[in-house]
């Protein structure tokens, strides 16, 4: 009998440690949109389910396309800062799918060129998920940790998403005036 209890006890610790690796934590759900994300040692790893977009635009041409970016208040002061903050999308290049890092310049009303060699991958697909049987937009990305934060503690960051029937959402709130007056934040306590 306690050899039983024992051998159950080792399988639930198992599954709880390998469940506890896998899990994406909810950053945004609605009727639109499943944001998740998982932290690891060194990565970010963020899954946007786009649950109300039944439309495939991943491969249309601007403004008719699923596309989003990912805003970063890489100093946590609150401002849009020339050469500090970033923010972070998929771009085609040639027959690559891969983000493309700008830094913001003028408060964000500019950006830099894409830097593309820094640890980032993403991917785009069309597909049934767990969250909509039918098939939607799904796109995934993911970014290092020290791109994310200069303190290397929370992540603050602003979820830009363009749907390409026209709609566009912004978590929470997204202006070119001032991009991180509010803001998601990810602790980064919280591995998943």
């Amino acid at each position: 009998m306690l050899k039983n209890l024992l051998k159950l006890f080792c399988i639930s610790l198992m599954l709880i440690s390998c469940q506890s690796k896998t899990d994406y934590l909810e950053l945004i759900s609605n009727e639109n949109h499943l944001i998740s994300y998982q932290l690891t040692d060194s990565n970010l790893l963020l899954k946007l389910d786009m649950i109300g977009d039944e439309t495939n635009n991943l491969d249309g041409q601007w403004p008719k396309m699923d596309f989003y970016t990912i805003w970063v208040d890489y100093n946590h002061n609150g401002q849009a800062d020339s050469l500090i903050d970033r923010s972070f999308s998929p771009h085609t290049a040639g027959a690559a799918y891969t983000v493309c890092k700008s830094l913001m310049l003028d408060g964000g009303h500019v950006m830099t060129p894409c830097k593309f060699y820094f640890g980032a991958s993403c991917s785009k697909s069309f597909k049934a998920t767990k969250s909509n049987e039918e098939p939607h937009v799904v796109f995934e990305m993911t970014i290092p940790r020290s791109e994310l934060s200069m303190s290397g503690e929370s992540i603050v960051l602003v979820i830009d998403i363009i749907d390409g029937d026209g709609q566009r959402y912004t978590y929470p709130n997204f202006t070119y005036t001032n991009p991180f007056e509010g803001v998601l934040q990810i602790d980064s306590s919280k591995e998943g």
